[in-house]
């Protein structure tokens, strides 16, 4: 019986939204480095990994197939208090729907399988599936494990198959249907290299609505939807993601670079409808805020007495580095600069003291010097195979008189 349409990949919807989470603001970690229970549940909260045959793949197996890709692939990086997203985001979110899975799928094989023994006739198996064809995991481990090289016993292959072809049906590939999996038309499709059906039905607009919420699909350009993942907390999620725009998510753009025009713009070009007026006035006075408390690096420069402030604080040279004057003998200069502001000042005959720091000593670092001796030189390149059998002119005109 051939299946009526795909399971929902809702295992990538699962990396999507740990990696969106950690986009906008760290992670927290536990002392071992594991994300907080809490926060995997809010983050997957809607998630319908693990529905399907739960004691085979659990949402506790969701969880940790989920951190191990993302770290594995250097996605996320697991600190000391928290996660954050790495560089590699920007080249996997310029990835197709198609390659992100099978990017998936030889993880997982690898992490479930484990060896190519295994990971080789199971592939060449499923692959040769037609549509609608369906199979028992336990049934087929045990043809694996009597017909092919697949390595372990039968009772810990058939686990291994189990968790395995779950992480297929919850990418999309194969549908679970009373204890058995089914091959769908996509990952016959997939199988043998053809796009996925999302990736023709690619779009890069949303819904936004007058109440803040946008509603997007997974169809969305994943680009376009990390900017608006940015901007905007999830309020729920479905097949349909629901978010909701607020102070905070506009914020967090400004502070990653974008202008109020970028974000305006951005809403302009991705809504399926107008930009609602009220939203339009709130992403136009929403950064208006941002700022008002700035983080400056500066350092102070104390004087000696105000009149030494005053002759300093004339000079041509220093007027461009002069940040704020706190009193009469200290201002604020900036912190990368302090070497350049001191070397004018020797210039112009101060002798200014960087306080914590002095000129080394050559004379008394404590540094030892490797010395050598002619005689070690000569022993380490003399040749006395080569002295012996090199015949002196002389002697050889003697030999052959």
């Amino acid at each position: 019986e051939q299946p009526a349409s795909s399971p929902f990949p809702s295992l990538m919807e699962d990396m999507i939204a740990l990696l969106a989470a950690a986009y906008r603001e760290p992670v927290p970690l536990t002392q071992k480095k594991h994300i907080r229970r809490n926060v995997l549940e809010k983050t997957f909260a809607g998630s319908l990994t693990g529905k399907d045959a739960p004691e085979h793949f659990s949402a506790e197996h969701r969880d940790s197939f989920v951190t191990g890709y993302l770290n594995a692939r250097n996605l996320m990086h697991l600190g000391d208090r928290s996660a954050t997203v790495t560089p590699a985001l920007d080249g996997w979110l310029g990835l197709s729907m198609t390659e992100r899975i099978q990017d998936a799928v030889s993880f997982a094989l690898m992490d479930v399988l484990g060896d190519i023994q295994t990971i080789v006739p199971f592939a060449g198996v499923i692959s040769e599936l037609p549509i609608g064809a369906s199979f028992e995991p336990s049934v087929l481990a045990k043809f694996l494990h009597e017909r092919t090289t697949a390595s372990g016993s039968v009772s810990r292959l058939a686990g291994r198959i189990w968790q395995m072809t779950s992480i297929l049906n919850y990418l999309g590939l194969l549908l679970y249907r009373e204890g058995r999996f089914v091959m769908t038309g996509a990952g016959s499709g997939f199988f043998h290299g053809e796009p996925l059906p999302i990736d023709k039905n690619n779009a890069d607009q949303f819904t936004l609505q007058p109440n803040f919420e946008t509603l997007a699909g997974p169809e969305l350009d994943l680009r376009t939807r990390f900017t608006l993942e940015l901007m905007s907390y999830r309020k729920s999620r479905d097949v349909v993601i629901t978010s909701v725009v607020n102070r905070r998510g506009v914020a967090r753009a400004r502070e990653r670079g974008m202008s109020v025009g970028q974000i305006m713009s951005f809403f302009e070009t991705h809504s399926r409808t107008p930009v609602p007026q009220n939203i339009r006035f709130s992403i136009e006075n929403w950064p208006k805020a941002y700022g008002s408390i700035r983080f400056e690096p500066v350092m102070l420069m104390r004087f000696h007495d105000p009149s030494m402030c005053e002759s300093v604080l004339h000079m041509p040279e220093m007027k461009h580095y002069i940040r704020e004057r706190l009193s009469d003998t200290i201002v604020t200069i900036p912190a990368d600069r302090f070497r350049v502001i001191a070397d004018i000042l020797r210039k112009a005959g101060f002798l200014p003291e960087i306080t914590g720091e002095n000129e080394p000593d050559p004379a008394n670092s404590g540094e030892s010097f490797q010395n050598f001796s002619i005689h070690e030189m000569l022993s380490e390149h003399t040749l006395p195979e080569t002295a012996g059998n090199f015949v002196f002119p002389e002697k050889a005109a003697e030999e052959t008189s």
